[in-house]
């Protein structure tokens, strides 16, 4: 669990839950600036949106808890995003609450990462920090593949669904 984790703490976190094969991982992400000064928007309409520095930082913190999740949905778990407390309370609420499934892998989760990383033409620490690269094929698309380990990155996957 991080609550309010800073920057690359929620990615840190989410990494030793991962790595620990942990049942449950909870976050609440806090300032997010690593993830705010690397977005850089492709496209027209979202630059519209990312030039007003507010804005900028809200779409980040959804997109960066969007590619969060599916990282986790890409190691088995299954993801919920969820509003911790009102927002009258904090603007920072948003909590990423995992349950390890060892659901099997899903391609589409892998795509949508690819298309969000290229979107905002980022790679969330998560992404580093689980060994995920985004390699460009003939076609110029990409998408999200686990980089060879020696085992000592991360525990494999469980193959028992509980």
């Amino acid at each position: 669990m991080a609550l309010h984790a800073g920057d690359v703490a929620t990615d840190k976190a989410m990494h030793l839950g991962v790595q620990t094969c942990a049942r449950h991982i909870l976050t609440v992400a806090c300032c997010q600036q690593s993830l705010v000064r690397s977005i850089r928007a492709n496209a027209a309409s979202t630059t519209a949106i990312t030039r007003h520095q507010l804005f900028k930082q809200r779409l980040a913190y959804m997109a960066g808890d969007a590619m969060r999740a599916l990282l986790l949905e890409m190691e088995g778990y299954e993801v919920d995003i969820v509003e911790l407390v009102s927002s009258r309370a904090t603007d920072k609420n948003i909590m990423v609450r995992a349950r390890r499934r060892n659901l099997p892998a899903d391609n589409t989760h892998a795509e949508a990462l690819a298309s969000l990383m290229a979107s905002f033409t980022t790679v969330p620490a998560l992404a580093h920090y689980l060994g995920y690269a985004a390699p460009s094929g003939p076609d110029g698309e990409s998408s999200p593949t686990r980089r060879a380990t020696d085992g000592s990155h991360h525990r494999p996957r469980d193959p028992v669904r509980r």
